[in-house]
């Protein structure tokens, strides 16, 4: 029986001893013995160790610490990455965003706002699809944003072929023009339509 110091592990305080199965340690070593003497090392493929030391790396090896390195560095003069050494970063508030604006209630669109958060870098979808049958009030607001994105010298893009969905980029954003494709229109062909 086992007492509950040598369940959990601990030495019995009192020194009671229990005595100990030799049958079984017995029983484990032979086993033990017998499957050595099956396996026969010249049938196997193990290479031979090696005992040669790697030559260190001369200075004209080592690699090149970075000019803005702050970290530590090893004994050869080369950069460590230590994985202890708890790093602060600054959580940054980004600056530009897409937004995605539609015609308010009474058919509205900011345009003042929204070429104001344009210049400031922001990013806009602007989507004319609920006007679907208001197709005059679609062309003035097309007018006047055509009129706006020249007065600022920022170009609109078109994101359908009804040209109901536009995107005008922000500052600093660069729009790749050449390849004209858009979403799964070119995965789209007249045979699986069918």
């Amino acid at each position: 029986m086992v007492s509950l110091w040598q369940f959990f592990g601990l030495p019995d305080p009192d020194g009671n001893k229990l005595p100990t199965k030799k049958k079984r340690s017995e029983r484990a070593l032979t086993q033990q013995s017998n499957h050595e003497t099956l396996i026969d090392a010249d049938h196997l493929d193990i290479p031979p160790p090696v005992n040669q030391m790697m030559p260190r790396a001369t200075p004209q090896q080592r690699r090149e610490i970075p000019f803005d390195w702050k970290g530590p560095v090893t004994s050869d003069g080369e950069p460590f990455h230590d994985l202890g050494i708890p790093l602060t970063y600054q959580n940054l508030i980004p600056d530009k965003a897409v937004r995605y604006v539609s015609p308010d209630e009474k058919f509205r669109i900011p345009f003042h706002e929204m070429f104001d958060r344009v210049i400031q870098g922001d990013s806009i979808i602007l989507d004319l699809r609920s006007l679907l049958h208001m197709e005059t009030h679609q062309d003035a607001l097309k007018r006047e944003l055509k009129s706006r994105s020249s007065h600022y010298g920022i170009g609109v893009y078109a994101l359908d072929q009804y040209d109901k969905l536009f995107l005008i980029p922000g500052k600093d954003v660069v729009v790749d023009a050449t390849k004209h494709e858009l979403g799964l229109t070119p995965q789209m062909t007249p045979s699986s339509m069918l």
